[in-house]
């Protein structure tokens, strides 16, 4: 739930915090933590890569665990242990292995789910005529979809978000210093956070915000 972007805009991804923490030098581990560093930062990687993604596994690793945080945690460990230890690229399309498959399978379904949502979504303009695309949908991703209709910014919106099946908000763009709206949406409630390129609303309590009031916040800033 983006915790580690919730308490300082300054400080890295905690991946990497703990990996500059620890001294490790592995360069497959450093591989893999700039990996995870640039999906969480929603930063683009170096080149497009083929379904299925690590991204995409471990989306879909957490789809099939969804009924215990705990097995979830450390099924997701042991996915990471097996990219190490096997030597694969994560900056590659990950190869076929059959405990994987129930993963893939369990992402292309919440995929196809997104996308329908997807069809949904609603453009506006903002004051310097920035494209906005707002969509609500209860599914996994679909920021960077929204960003390649030619959109400046990305709103999403979920009603049930997360363990705590909260409404949430989520804010990214590629272009647009998003982050420049932290103060203006924490005057409005408290635990908004984020980095320049991504953004949310509180983690742990519903936010309060409506999505009219929202948007026009966005066009008077932008």
């Amino acid at each position: 739930n983006n915790f580690d972007h919730h308490d300082s805009s300054a400080l890295p991804p905690a991946c990497i915090q703990a990996m500059n923490y620890l001294n490790i030098r592995d360069n497959n581990v450093k591989k893999l933590v700039h990996y995870i560093s640039l999906v969480d930062m929603a930063e683009a990687l170096p080149y497009s890569i083929a379904f299925p993604s690590l991204s995409n596994l471990f989306s879909g690793m957490k789809f099939v665990e969804n009924s215990n945080i705990i097995k979830q945690f450390f099924s997701g460990i042991k996915l990471l242990k097996q990219v190490i230890e096997l030597n694969i690229d994560p900056f590659q399309s990950m190869p076929a292995r059959k405990e994987w498959e129930k993963y893939i399978e369990a992402k292309q379904i919440n995929w196809t789910m997104a996308n329908e949502s997807l069809l949904n979504t609603k453009f506006y303009y903002t004051k310097q005529d920035r494209k906005i695309g707002f969509c609500s949908q209860n599914n996994i991703g679909g920021i960077g979809s929204i960003l390649k209709m030619g959109c400046d910014i990305a709103i999403l919106y979920s009603e049930s978000f997360g363990e705590s099946r909260i409404p949430k908000y989520t804010i990214a763009s590629n272009s647009i210093n998003v982050s420049e709206l932290l103060p203006i949406l924490n005057k409005q409630e408290s635990g908004w956070g984020g980095h320049q390129k991504i953004i949310g609303s509180p983690r742990d309590i519903p936010t309060v915000l409506t999505n009219k009031g929202l948007i026009n916040m966005i066009i008077q800033a932008f």
